[in-house]
């Protein structure tokens, strides 16, 4: 439900007239055979009835929305049973939404290309509350910005597949920033496709749930990444941990312009790919504990990965049953850096 929005609209309300000795009427079509004159539409019983209903979802809680049709249905019952309930439309085939971290609004927005929202996160918010994919695509598309950090849990998206679309070729023109916390976070069970954006991370997250990485998956969760470029973070480029998984999707390509403490990290039955990826390294960046790092039976997959560039730091360090498989014939040495590889405790680089 909305107001009407056309230019030929007015700001103010006009005044209602004064009754008429006619009331309690009906409309009618005309008739041409008789002469009687069809009714006559006035603009001030249109308003009466877009302001009964706006007020009726207004005084329920909800804020109007051009993009929903179901808002009068959500306050009454709401107002008759204390909780507005998720009625979903259900997708029919791939559909577009909006995100401007610019000129977006969250409240005002429809995510509609010409009425975009403005956060990842209420994009991602309005597709489990009022969208069933129902196995279609919804593709969620970033105009040129900084966005803040995303942070998604639970599989309420898992009837269909989310893509966060940036710019492949230019993914630095859409940065994903956290602020003491991830850029990208999912966690039990939540998974979403990322493509074309750059992650930065600034600040120590508030403890190991929330760790400031660039991309973090914990607890059977799962992230792809496509066409990404990877900026300065905290506490890593890319952390799996406790099951979480973090993969390409296939061949891809990637650039690293700034340093981490690792690029890599995988822990605790988590699984990490970069797998038949071409990766462009910038800057000479520095890698405090090891580009990749892979622990606690982790496991960090590289095969046919090509690295452009130099890194300082230790190549890997891969310890307590962690196992990275590089299929190269010189494992010590495909990751870059200008420290060697360490390998104890139980670990495999392969």
């Amino acid at each position: 439900m909305y107001r009407v929005d056309h230019p030929t609209g007015v700001a103010i309300l006009p005044a209602p007239t004064p009754p008429t000795a006619t009331p309690d009427r009906f409309y009618y079509g005309g008739n041409e055979a008789t002469g009687q004159a069809a009714t006559r539409v006035e603009d001030q019983h249109l308003n009466m009835i877009q302001e009964e209903i706006c007020n009726a979802v207004l005084g329920a809680g909800l804020a109007l929305r051009k993009d929903q049709r179901n808002q009068l249905f959500q306050a009454i019952y709401g107002i008759a049973y204390g909780a507005v309930p998720a009625v979903k439309l259900l997708l029919t085939g791939p559909t577009n939404f909006f995100i401007d971290a610019n000129s977006g609004s969250d409240t005002m927005g429809t995510g509609e290309e010409t009425r975009p929202w403005r956060t990842i996160n209420h994009a991602l918010q309005y597709l489990a509350t009022y969208i069933e994919l129902a196995g279609h695509s919804a593709f969620i598309n970033l105009a040129p910005g900084t966005y803040t950090s995303v942070y998604w849990a639970g599989s309420a998206l898992n009837n269909g597949t989310v893509y966060v679309q940036g710019d492949s070729v230019n993914p630095r023109s859409r940065i994903i920033r956290g602020n003491n916390a991830a850029a990208i976070q999912c966690t039990t069970g939540a998974w979403l496709w990322f493509d074309g954006v750059s992650v930065e991370a600034v600040g120590a997250g508030p403890g190991w749930m929330q760790h400031s990485a660039g991309i973090r998956s914990l607890l059977a969760a799962r992230i792809v990444y496509r066409n990404f470029a990877f900026g300065p973070c905290h506490e890593g480029h890319m952390d799996a941990y406790i099951g979480g998984s973090i993969w390409t999707g296939g061949a891809t390509n990637y650039t690293i312009y700034d340093g981490a403490p690792v690029h890599i990290s995988s822990a605790v039955g988590s699984v990490v790919t970069n797998a038949q990826s071409s990766v462009t390294v910038q800057n000479n960046p520095a890698f405090s504990a090891a580009f990749a790092n892979c622990a606690y039976g982790g496991f960090v997959e590289a095969m046919g990965t090509i690295y452009t560039g130099s890194a300082q730091g230790v190549r890997a360090s891969v310890i307590y049953n962690g196992i990275i498989i590089t299929g190269s014939p010189t494992p010590l040495l495909h990751f870059p850096g200008n420290q060697p590889a360490q390998v104890s405790n139980g670990g495999f680089l392969l």
